[in-house]
């Protein structure tokens, strides 16, 4: 899908190109949160008035978006910027990794102080002195510049990149840290999934309001999303216990279906519904089945 010419003064380029070698060659942007994949999480943080590029593999989405696949695939974050650069319109690109689920509160705030900002771009600090480049604001042209100086993006050091704007480093207060926190291994994805459930606040809603002084809409803390809606429906009709834990069936779903094939994955996630109702654990059950997978010839392209 493909957005209509924009009237915002910004675009989000989203990065979903990545190979998650440390989560086991996952796809990132497929993550589940909440039962939300993690594009869809980070969709869900803009207004549909902002035009978005993913840079990475075009795939089914909740609003619409413009995909661009780097070059060459898996060419790295560099040639993810270029490549979805082609699709920029608009003066300032927003950098964002996929795999930063709680970055939209962020970005939004960035892009307001933007405004202000006396350099080409805006870069947030964490706790630690790191910049962040995968959740900045940038103009587009700067970044343009610096693409064209730095040669073949492919496996291109995105500090080298940066190194080439005039950054404005922004850091973050202790309670903004979170916000950039990143899903690289399978720790950091429980972590992100036990956040979710401890906070209690349902997968975003899509934007439907941006006021005139930019300030963003609020979400309902606790509103349920579709999914949760429709599993509590099925649970009370079946009489079956409300406790579902949507992400791991959502991910033996996805392996099954990339690793196996498509229509293993309504049958696989039944056979791990029949395990754990003889009395095995969901996550063991869910370990045994994804290692089986990891195992299973690969289908043919």
């Amino acid at each position: 899908m493909t957005t209509d010419s924009p009237s915002s003064g910004w675009t989000v380029l989203v990065l979903a190109g990545g190979r998650g070698s440390r989560l086991g060659d996952a796809d990132k942007a497929a993550l589940t949160i909440g039962g939300t994949p993690a594009l869809d999480r980070i969709l869900s943080s803009f207004p549909e008035g902002v035009p978005v590029v993913v840079a990475g593999p075009e795939r089914p989405t909740r609003r619409p978006v413009t995909f661009r696949q780097e070059h060459p695939r898996f060419g790295g974050p560099v040639a993810g910027i270029a490549s979805g650069l082609e699709a920029v319109s608009t003066p300032v690109t927003v950098l964002l990794a996929v795999d930063m689920p709680w970055a939209g509160d962020l970005v939004r705030q960035l892009v307001i102080e933007f405004a202000t900002c006396q350099g080409a771009a805006l870069v947030p600090v964490d706790r630690s002195g790191f910049r962040q480049p995968m959740c900045a604001v940038v103009r587009t042209d700067a970044l343009r510049s610096a693409l064209s100086g730095l040669g073949d993006p492919r496996g291109a050091s995105l500090r080298d990149l940066m190194s080439r704007i005039d950054v404005e480093e922004r850091p973050l207060v202790e309670a903004e840290n979170r916000w950039v926190e990143d899903i690289d291994t399978a720790d950091d994805l429980r972590r992100a999934r036990s956040t979710q459930r401890q906070r209690g606040v349902a997968a975003p809603a899509p934007w439907t309001a941006w006021s005139t002084e930019h300030e963003p809409a609020i979400h309902q803390e606790g509103a349920k999303p579709m999914m949760q809606t429709w599993i509590d429906a099925v649970c009370a009709e079946l009489n079956l216990p409300g406790e579902v834990d949507i992400d791991v069936i959502l991910d033996v779903a996805r392996v099954a279906a990339h690793g196996v094939e498509r229509p293993a994955a309504p049958v696989t996630t039944y056979l791990l519904g029949a395990a754990v109702a003889g009395g095995m654990d969901v996550t063991e059950a869910a370990t045994k089945i994804q290692e089986l997978v990891a195992t299973w010839p690969k289908p043919a392209e």
